[in-house]
């Protein structure tokens, strides 16, 4: 499989952004006070950055395994996203209904009301968490964040047939374009009720953030098919980068007055020029592609399943500990280090010890790849 220096950096950044959100919304639980910048309520928009950057590259590496050997291998790209995701998902689905089911009301002396157990299994078996989450909001607890991982499902249901359509269509680019904006138009045309749907169907429908996976299809389709044209206009030098992260710092720090829709798609495409600036620039203002941070972002979809779970035993301990309490009331931020250092501990040790095995399932299977072609 094809490496693109410095993605997964940003990988990590976005999955320590959703982390920090969620340990914000834990302070907030316990009556700690905490900062208040905008850089600590942007987790949904981490995780809209991990659609664009998923569309991205799925569809980036489609079409150069297609110039490769002349069609797409879809048994091949079920087989490796079963490989990678399957595994984590099912272990925290299954910690999910032990912490939730038998834990917390263990520790608290009373039942969760709010989560059930038998009405809600069926659906984790079956990937759609997101429709849980419509549902349940966030009386599933740690659980609630595995509805990003459903939609990406969704998602790859469909995609390697939406790619043969797309590659093979004469004009691919066009294509791509007229289907993200039709989705994106119904998407939001529902979500603010100019068409008027069932109120359930609509709240799961808002889970469904395919348009961010269809801009990052689009942003690959371009770069792959009009590499000068972006080039030119997306010159590859430091200032660019230096100009597109203090983009990025504007949205982290400073509230920003647009609507839902403007604002999510000029993110989105802000991510775009960001991920296609990292990994084809030959030199950087800030060189991200260090091995540490290579690292973490290869353990961050760990780091954002296992955070959640986390947090438990740290809360427990807030609220069972006066002189633990004392001491995040003092310092918030021991907090969030103290999550975050805890979570890249078991991420690392599950993808080594469990991860890893499924892992070079998946190497081999890129490598009859390789060997195929």
């Amino acid at each position: 499989m094809q490496y693109l220096k410095g993605l997964n950096s940003l990988r990590f950044f976005a999955a320590f952004l959703v982390l920090v959100a969620h340990a914000q919304q834990n302070l907030t639980m316990l009556a700690i006070p905490h900062a208040t910048w905008g850089i600590f309520f942007l987790g949904a928009d981490a995780v809209h950055f991990f659609f664009v950057l998923s569309g991205f590259l799925l569809t980036y590496l489609a079409m150069g395994e297609f110039e490769r050997e002349g069609t797409l291998n879809i048994r091949r790209f079920f087989l490796k996203r079963i490989l990678r995701i399957w595994p984590l998902y099912y272990l925290c689905v299954l910690l999910g209904f032990i912490v939730l089911a038998i834990a917390v009301p263990y520790a608290s002396n009373q039942v969760t009301p709010a989560f059930g157990v038998k009405q809600t299994w069926p659906y984790y078996l079956f990937f759609l968490p997101n429709y849980v989450a419509s549902i349940y909001h966030e009386g599933v607890g740690a659980l609630f964040a595995l509805w990003s991982i459903g939609v990406e499902e969704q998602f790859y249901l469909f995609f390697p047939f939406l790619m043969l359509f797309i590659i093979k269509s004469k004009r691919p680019l066009l294509f791509i374009t007229l289907i993200a904006v039709a989705y994106t138009t119904f998407y939001y045309l529902q979500f603010y009720r100019v068409i008027l749907i069932a109120a359930s169907a609509s709240a799961f429908i808002n889970t469904l953030k395919f348009q961010f996976m269809f801009l990052g299809c689009a942003g690959a389709v371009l770069y792959r098919k009009k590499t000068a044209f972006v080039q030119a206009v997306l010159p590859y030098k430091k200032l660019t980068q230096v100009v597109l992260f203090a983009l990025l710092g504007i949205i982290l720090f400073v509230p920003l007055h647009f609507s839902y829709a403007v604002y999510c798609m000029l993110c989105g495409l802000l991510y775009v020029c960001i991920i296609i600036n990292t990994f084809s620039s030959p030199v950087h203002a800030v060189n991200i592609e260090r091995s540490w941070l290579s690292y973490l972002g290869a353990i961050s979809y760990g780091i954002y399943m296992y955070h959640p779970y986390i947090s438990y035993p740290l809360r427990y301990a807030t609220i069972k500990f006066g002189w633990v309490h004392n001491l995040f009331a003092a310092a918030p931020f021991l907090y969030y280090a103290a999550l975050l250092a805890l979570t890249v501990v078991v991420a690392h040790l599950s993808y080594k010890y469990f991860e890893s095995w499924f892992l070079k399932m998946k190497k081999k299977e890129d490598g009859r790849n390789v060997h195929s072609a």
